[in-house]
């Protein structure tokens, strides 16, 4: 059996702040953060490129995760100071190397799933898919 390949570093990502609009007007409550928390923590979410064209050829969807391409893995989800905040081993394989050059660049992050939400924005349902990077923002939805 292959030795698994030690992680090319960790990062700590802020994914959301609870009650807070994010660039979409959209508002996480805090209990709802709270459960992405323990989401995460039981079942690991992975950093990820969207690549919309190549998954648009592979027929991945966007709101997906396509593990194949993972860049990192969750390790640990907390809420501090009502932020969402994630753990990641950066993975040894190009993505993961893709993804310490796209830190040095100062990328953002980003969560991508599916959910709802009320008249007024409120999400009031969500699941984390994966994290994106955010090349085009500072980070935080």
């Amino acid at each position: 059996m292959p030795r698994s390949k030690k992680p090319l570093g960790t990062i700590d990502v802020e994914l959301l702040i609870a009650d807070q609009p994010t660039r979409n007007n959209r508002v996480y409550p805090k209990p709802l953060i709270e459960k992405l928390a323990a989401d995460i923590n039981t079942k690991p979410i992975t950093i990820e490129e969207v690549s919309p064209l190549e998954r648009k050829l592979k027929k991945v969807p966007v709101c997906y995760s396509w593990p194949e391409h993972a860049m990192a893995t969750s390790t640990k989800a907390e809420v501090v100071d009502n932020r969402l905040m994630v753990s990641f081993d950066i993975k040894n394989n190009k993505y993961g190397t893709l993804l310490k050059k796209s830190i040095e660049a100062g990328v953002g992050f980003m969560p991508v799933g599916i959910g709802d939400e009320d008249e007024n924005g409120v999400v009031t349902d969500y699941t984390v898919s994966y994290v994106a990077i955010d090349a085009g923002g500072n980070g935080t939805n």
